[in-house]
């Protein structure tokens, strides 16, 4: 178990070496659940400080692959998210970047089951969309 222990806190120390390289690319968000869906401690519509990094939309790439996915529209934003010390997030929670409002459409965990890094789709929302 101590191993387990071991290889964590070293990818964790990976992943901020990483978000410290990347510098102004990390965005400090707020992630709040979707109080539709409750964790295990009746979370839902919590509020966690999270780190981001938008990614770059890939023109016509882009387009062509949300073309052929049926989750995702020509708008969204893929982007990494770091938790820290939040939950996992979900689809249909909600994320506060820059003054931007957004709704995970995706959050697919890329850390090997970690929970250090997700890799996720991001839809604006207007303001009628907003909880």
């Amino acid at each position: 178990m101590s191993t387990m222990l071991a290889a964590q806190a070293r990818f964790a120390a990976m992943v901020d070496k990483v978000l410290v390289s990347a510098g102004s690319a990390v965005i400090p968000a707020v992630l709040t659940a979707s109080p539709a869906f409750p964790d295990d401690e009746g979370d839902g519509g919590a509020r966690w400080s999270v780190r981001v990094v938008l990614l770059s939309i890939g023109g016509a790439a882009s387009a062509s692959a949300s073309a052929n996915d049926p989750l995702r529209l020509p708008g969204d934003r893929p982007a990494l998210i770091a938790p820290g010390q939040a939950p996992p997030p979900r689809a249909n929670d909600h994320l506060e970047v820059a003054g931007e409002r957004y709704r995970l459409i995706t959050a697919e965990d890329r850390s090997v089951g970690l929970g250090l890094v997700f890799r996720a789709d991001l839809r604006p929302e207007g303001p009628e969309e907003s909880p």
